[in-house]
């Protein structure tokens, strides 16, 4: 009786409940309650951990060749100037600007319109609408 004026109501309920059914005797005929209560690192000695390499450092040559010296451009002040640079840009990218695919034909059917009947709308239109 003393134990029951401890406890609430609720907290005696739960008691009650985890001592009338044993999940021991659930967990004898549960398949899947063993696969989950069996031990994980069974295997855990035949893992090995895996260093990186040690990989020797490497030094890359600097050297003073003018072909990889950047070229700094001037600001283009006329017209003339502007449409030169470009040229020279368009020059540069022409063999990767071919249009090389094939052309797709459309299985869609047009009709073109050529004539309309076309007026100005009037006053008498607004009132016939």
């Amino acid at each position: 009786m003393v134990i029951k004026r401890l406890l609430t109501p609720a907290l005696f309920s739960l008691l009650f409940c985890i001592l009338a059914n044993p999940v021991d005797s659930i967990a004898q005929n549960d398949f899947f309650a063993e696969i989950g209560n069996k031990i994980q690192n069974e295997r855990y000695k035949l893992l090995e951990e895996k260093t990186p390499p040690v990989l020797p450092d490497i030094f890359l040559p600097f050297d003073r060749n003018n072909n990889n010296k950047f070229v700094v451009t001037t600001p283009q002040r006329t017209p003339a100037q502007v449409k030169e640079q470009l040229q020279q840009a368009r020059n540069t990218y022409l063999p990767f600007m071919k249009e090389l695919a094939p052309k797709i034909t459309s299985h869609r059917k047009r009709i073109p319109l050529k004539n309309f009947q076309w007026r100005q709308e009037t006053a008498e239109d607004q009132k016939n609408f």
